[in-house]
């Protein structure tokens, strides 16, 4: 179904919000499949950017929080807590080169 701004979701809905499972894709490669809760990304789910940088993890009300993994494209990784879309708490960070 194509819906605002471009977007194109296939999933589950609440009436005429977007509530469970899904898959939510915009024309420029973002792309977001999980858990939907009244409209927002909520509960685990995987987010792509359309650079290519993905996160896999918990979401609350569109935020990455809880444990999650980040990847970049440059195949830097982060993997641990996460609030409000911060690193925050306990995880590990490991550069492309390898270095911690």
């Amino acid at each position: 179904v194509q819906i605002e701004g471009g977007y194109t979701y296939a999933g589950q809905w609440k009436g005429d919000v977007r509530h469970g499972h899904g898959l939510l894709t915009r024309p420029d490669g973002m792309r977001y499949e999980g858990a939907f809760v009244d409209g927002k990304t909520h509960g685990r789910g995987t987010f792509r950017d359309s650079d290519g940088n993905t996160y896999e993890g918990q979401w609350d009300m569109d935020q990455m929080h809880g444990y999650g993994k980040y990847i970049d494209i440059e195949n830097s990784t982060y993997e641990g807590e996460w609030s409000r879309n911060v690193k925050s708490g306990r995880g590990i960070e490991v550069y492309h080169d390898g270095a911690r």
